[in-house]
C-alpha cells in the first residue's frame, strides 16, 4: 500500500478476456456492493468491462446453462450445537470431501452427455481448484484420489526463481542498455520475444533489420 501511495499514475485492467460475461458481471456486483470491500480503503475494486467481439463456450448442465458464480456456506450449526465458528480442523474433514464430490458428479454427467462446455463433454482438465496453502491442496487431491478422480498439483514457488521471470530480466536489461547489443541480443533469444539463434545470425548480417531491433528497443 506504500507503494501504491508513492506512484503518481496508477493504471487498471479495463477488460477481463479470461471470464464469461455473466461472472464478470457477478464479480462487478458482488465487490461493487459496497465501500471497501477488501478492509483497507487504499486497495479499491474497479469493476472490468465485457470485451467486444469475443466468444464463449458455456457450462450446460442437461441443456441448462450454469450460473457463472455459485456460494457454497457450510453452516456450523450443523456440525456444532453451541453454533462456533468451525474449526480448521472440522473444515478439512467437510470441504474437500463435498468439493470432490462436486467434481465427480459434473464428471459423470459429462460421461452421460449432460454437462458439456461449448460443443464437448466437459473434461478433467477444464476443472481448477484454487486454494490458499499447499496442505489445502493436498486435502483436495486426496479427496480426488479416493474418487479416482486424476488430478495435478501445482505448487507456488518465489515467483522471482521461473524462467519466465529470467527472461522478463533479459528484456528489461535490453531495453534498459539498448546501447549494449549483447543485451539486446540476449532479450531476442527469450521465448517470449521468440528470435532463433539462426535469425540473429542474419540480423547481424543485415544491418537496417539490426537497427530496427535497437530502435524499437530504445524507443
Amino acid at each position: 500500500m506504500k507503494a501504491a501511495r508513492d506512484i503518481k499514475g496508477k493504471y487498471h485492467i479495463t477488460e477481463n478476456w479470461r471470464s464469461e460475461p455473466g461472472l464478470i458481471g457477478a464479480v462487478n456486483t458482488l465487490f461493487s456492493a459496497r465501500d471497501n470491500p477488501f478492509v483497507f480503503s487504499e486497495i479499491s475494486f474497479w469493476p472490468a468491462e465485457t470485451p467486444q467481439g469475443k466468444t464463449y463456450d458455456f457450462l450446460t448442465i442437461k441443456d441448462r446453462q450454469e450460473p457463472p458464480l455459485q456460494w457454497w456456506f457450510v453452516p456450523a450449526e450443523k456440525y456444532d450445537p453451541s453454533n462456533r465458528p468451525l474449526s480448521q480442523e472440522k473444515a478439512a474433514e467437510i470441504i474437500p470431501p463435498a468439493v470432490a464430490g462436486e467434481i465427480g458428479r459434473l464428471l459423470l454427467l459429462s460421461r452421460q452427455g449432460l454437462a458439456i462446455l461449448g460443443k464437448r463433454p466437459l473434461r478433467e482438465d477444464d476443472i481448477a481448484v484454487l486454494v490458499r496453502k499447499h496442505r489445502e491442496a493436498r486435502l483436495i487431491q486426496q479427496a480426488l484420489q479416493r474418487l479416482n478422480i486424476p488430478s495435478v498439483l501445482q505448487k507456488s514457488g518465489n515467483i522471482f526463481d521461473t524462467e519466465e521471470a529470467e527472461e522478463l530480466e533479459r528484456i528489461m536489461l535490453g531495453i534498459a542498455m539498448p546501447e549494449e547489443e549483447r543485451l539486446v541480443r540476449a532479450a531476442l533469444l527469450t521465448r517470449i520475444l521468440g528470435v532463433t539463434v539462426q535469425e540473429i545470425g542474419r540480423l547481424a548480417e543485415d544491418a537496417e533489420a539490426w537497427g530496427i531491433w535497437l530502435e524499437k528497443f530504445g524507443h
